[in-house]
């Protein structure tokens, strides 16, 4: 989708100042972008179950049986975040306690699955809209250093980063379709036979 150069930039403009041509370099407010990229993104991605990064797969069981838990398991190597479990169907199972420690996942479930959010290093496999809204962050937090006298351009971006936010919680949802619990039928025609008795009374 996007470049790191590209979201420097795109941070870059937000702060209103001169944009870059590498993101190895020094000076315009580069220094400030790498000190926050990796720590932002590692937040941003922990913060919302965002689609793209979003995995699911069977666990490898460990040999230990861990204190409290009847099985461990190891986490792929590309797992940021546990979500939670997943029952054969893949949906979502609240039957078990789990933990992770260690790089290992704790839990009574046998043949454990898990949804998970995997960490991504690849600005090109971010979303379109989570690369704005990653973007405006980064534009707040390195304004403070950029421009330390504009406190209404700071406040501003961080208005900026929430709205998209925002937006970008909201386009993500709508990339999923749950089933809808059915309504008894028989229970909406009780209600409405009530309802009609009561109105008779009246």
């Amino acid at each position: 989708m996007a470049s790191k150069i590209q979201i420097f930039n795109m941070a870059l403009s937000r702060v209103g100042t001169a944009l870059i041509s590498d993101p190895d370099g020094f000076g315009g407010g580069t220094e400030q972008l790498r000190l926050f990229w990796d720590l932002v993104l590692d937040e941003e991605l922990r913060g919302f179950q965002w689609n793209f990064a979003t995995k699911r797969t069977a666990l490898a069981l460990l040999a230990a049986t861990p204190v409290g838990y009847d099985y461990a398991y190891s986490l792929p190597t590309d797992c940021l975040f546990v979500r939670h479990l997943l029952d054969e169907d893949g949906n979502r199972d609240d039957t078990y306690e789990w933990e992770v420690e260690s790089g290992e996942l704790l839990t009574d479930m046998e043949d454990a699955r898990v949804l998970y959010t995997r960490e991504i290093t690849d600005p090109n496999d971010f979303s379109a809209i989570f690369t704005s809204m990653f973007a405006a962050r980064l534009a707040a937090e390195v304004c403070p250093v950029i421009k330390p006298q504009d406190g209404k351009k700071q406040m501003n971006l961080w208005r900026v980063y929430d709205l998209l936010l925002t937006k970008a919680k909201y386009s993500d949802a709508r990339e999923k379709r749950k089933k809808q619990e059915q309504t008894n039928a028989f229970l909406l025609a009780r209600g409405a036979s009530a309802l009609n008795d009561n109105a008779d009374e009246s």
